[in-house]
């Protein structure tokens, strides 16, 4: 049985990390993003448009989620999936269905992040239950 848990934590732990280094890298992008031309788009974005600074939000409460992640793995999973959630329907509202493949591809990173800490997060409740 101890060995079980042991490999399984192992295998957890390591899809933590991949998941943490998703994480890392897209936030690193949007921080990058933000210093080299955020000054410049963002006053700009207009609210009214859901391409605007809506979708803007959206990305910045997903990539929060990401980071959050790291101390809270449910709660910023579930942050990171709905900000990604949420930028792909403000993509199908603001551009239609013509957009939705590249908005899935953009999303991907986020969405695969969330996802890994969420089922990371679930199968450490699941092995302390069956322990218990």
């Amino acid at each position: 049985m101890t060995t079980t848990r042991q490999t399984a934590s192992g295998w957890i732990r390591s899809l933590r990390w991949v998941a943490r280094s998703i994480g890392l890298c897209v936030a690193a992008l949007f921080v990058f993003f933000m210093f080299e031309s955020g000054a410049r788009f963002v006053p700009a974005l207009p609210w009214a448009d859901p391409q605007g600074m809506p979708l803007f939000l959206a990305l910045l409460v997903a990539v929060a989620g990401l980071l959050l992640a790291w101390h809270y793995e449910a709660v910023g999973g579930l942050i990171a999936v709905t900000g990604a959630l949420l930028i792909l329907a403000l993509v199908f509202l603001g551009a239609g269905p013509g957009m939705l493949l590249g908005a899935l591809l953009f999303t991907l990173p986020l969405l695969a992040a969330g996802c890994l800490y969420l089922g990371c997060w679930q199968s450490e409740l699941d092995l302390d239950q069956q322990q218990a």
